[in-house]
């Protein structure tokens, strides 16, 4: 079918869909889940043509790759500056930073286990906000496919890559050696789903190594300093000692950092139709993934304390594991390994980060409301969301060549990241929303209600206090330019527009209503079309 009036079997049939739609609690959403009485519409659970190829392992993969970044190697310096020197303040932020992951990741399984389709926080949000019509699928399908780049992961990798490399770095050869890594990443999600998923699962078995290293390396720095040459710097008597200034703004803001090496635990449900047994393999893969990666950050930071010196700590800044890796192990071979350590981390995080965004795009134009969505929803001829992906692939291009040098790439970071803590606020929320609203339901994985608190909490306080700022929390660098919360909420104000006149203004003004009808592919992928049902249909 293709759409239009001619492609619908009669008008009595259009009318009963519409009316049959009309007073459903959401469109083509079919009862699956029964209990005690209570129906929670998921929509129609299909299998991906790709099949369910992904076990286990794949998934802690996509999880381990997704987290595991450059953040570990470089943020904690500033965490450790923004606790005010203290090592009990610093352990403490950073044991704010795993309950609040491990809270996230929690509702998330929850979530997934109710609402097992791909998607993610996209399908979550549809079955818990369906009133307005359209609305929340609208603002987040296009905020999706309008940030889904790999913006920030190609700078690192082409920085620190050429830097492995001895190559000298400047701002073009470190762009253009990022882009060509997103090409190559790329190419293989896109020619084949197989040997796309044996790279990204190399490059993710290599990151469980380095945890590994990681962790041996704070169990190796508690050997007498006879054998390890290593001088002890964090000792009992000045556990508690707080050498600098700190305050709750300060220690505030160093929960978000330690936060944001976390990040990634979300993004794993973009591709559930992929997945062997979810709900086993989710239970089994998050927390497993989440646990090793604190093992891992735990050993460094416990390192990071024993082995370098406050003043190291401090003005080491972003180099701060360089620090770490050159007193252990040597300068020559301790900053060649961590360099290369960080090429590798940010190579498999471009590799998940490609795959994920592939899914979600490929979600938002199988929703039919955006341009060309049939065409960019396909998998064909690889069977691989080869169009999808190239969108990703066209974005980031595009902005590796216009954004100026600077700190303007992590405005846009900040940009992107405000409306995710919408949605991680409102899919918390959503928890609350589903237990009132289907109390007869139990999921398969339960959070903890003190975990959806903690999340509903910290959500709300980073989309508050940029306000609270003068500069409204841009990054160093960015101050006089607009706050960026404010940037955010114009791209969400222009997407709430598009849904105002393609779903209400023009049906209105023209007298049709719009009802999906579900077609298939020649590639045997489900997506919906919109055909434009006359309102007299609708006395």
């Amino acid at each position: 079918m293709n759409g239009g009036y001619q492609h619908l079997k009669s008008q009595d049939i259009i009318l009963e869909e519409e009316l049959s739609y009309n007073n459903s609690r959401s469109a083509l959403l079919d009862p699956l889940d029964t209990l005690q009485g209570t129906t929670i519409p998921i929509g129609e659970l299909e299998e991906a043509p790709q099949g369910r190829h992904m076990g286990v392992f794949s998934v802690m993969v996509m999880y381990i790759s997704r987290i595991l970044g450059s953040g570990i190697f470089a943020t904690s310096s500033a965490v450790y500056e923004s606790c005010g020197g203290s090592p009990f303040l610093y352990f403490l932020a950073w044991f704010f930073a795993y309950i609040l992951a491990i809270s996230g990741l929690y509702i998330y399984l929850e979530l997934g286990s109710l609402i097992p389709r791909s998607g993610g926080t996209k399908v979550f949000l549809e079955v818990i906000y369906d009133k307005p019509f359209m609305l929340v699928s609208v603002i987040f399908s296009i905020y999706t496919v309008l940030f889904g780049f790999a913006l920030s992961g190609a700078l690192i990798f082409g920085e620190y890559f050429l830097d492995f490399l001895n190559i000298e770095v400047n701002e073009f050869r470190s762009r253009l050696t990022g882009f060509m890594f997103v090409l190559f990443a790329c190419v293989f999600h896109s020619v084949s789903l197989k040997h796309g998923l044996f790279v990204q699962n190399f490059i993710g078995a290599l990151k469980i190594v380095l945890l590994v290293i990681m962790t041996l390396t704070g169990l190796y720095v508690f050997l007498p300093s006879s054998f390890t040459g290593i001088e002890r710097q964090l000792h009992s008597e000045t556990f508690f000692e707080i050498k600098g200034d700190v305050s709750v703004a300060s220690m505030t803001n160093a929960i978000i950092m330690a936060s944001f090496t976390l990040a990634g635990w979300n993004l794993s449900h973009a591709s559930s139709n992929e997945v062997k047994d979810p709900n086993r393999t989710y239970k089994i893969a998050g927390p497993l993934s989440l646990l090793i990666v604190i093992c891992g950050y735990t050993a460094f930071n416990i390192s990071y304390l024993w082995v370098l010196t406050d003043e190291e700590m401090v003005k080491s800044g972003n180099l701060v594991g360089a620090a770490l890796f050159a007193k252990i192990f040597g300068s020559n071979f301790g900053s060649k390994f961590l360099t290369f350590s960080i090429a590798v981390c940010t190579g498999g995080n471009i590799f998940v980060v490609i795959y994920s965004i592939s899914r979600m795009n490929q979600e938002v134009f199988r929703e039919g409301f955006l341009p060309f969505s049939k065409f960019l929803a396909s998998n064909q001829p690889f069977g691989t969301p080869m169009r999808s992906i190239g969108v990703s692939l066209v974005l980031t291009g595009f902005l590796l060549a216009t954004v100026p040098e600077g700190n303007f790439y992590r405005y846009l970071v900040s940009v992107e990241g405000y409306p995710v803590q919408i949605y991680t606020l409102a899919v918390a929320v959503g928890i609350i929303i589903l237990r009132k609203r289907y109390p007869g339901s139990r999921a398969p994985i339960k959070t903890h209600m003190v975990g959806v608190i903690i999340t509903i909490v910290f959500s709300s306080y980073l989309l508050i206090a940029p306000f609270c700022s003068r500069n409204g929390g841009n990054p160093k660098g960015s101050e006089s330019w607009v706050p960026y919360p404010i940037i955010s909420l114009l791209v969400l104000l222009i997407c709430i527009i598009y849904w105002s006149i393609k779903f209400v203004f023009f049906p209105w003004w023209n007298g049709y209503s719009l009802v999906p009808e579900a077609i298939e592919l020649e590639d045997g992928l489900k997506v919906k079309q919109w055909n434009k049902v006359s309102a007299r249909y609708f006395g």
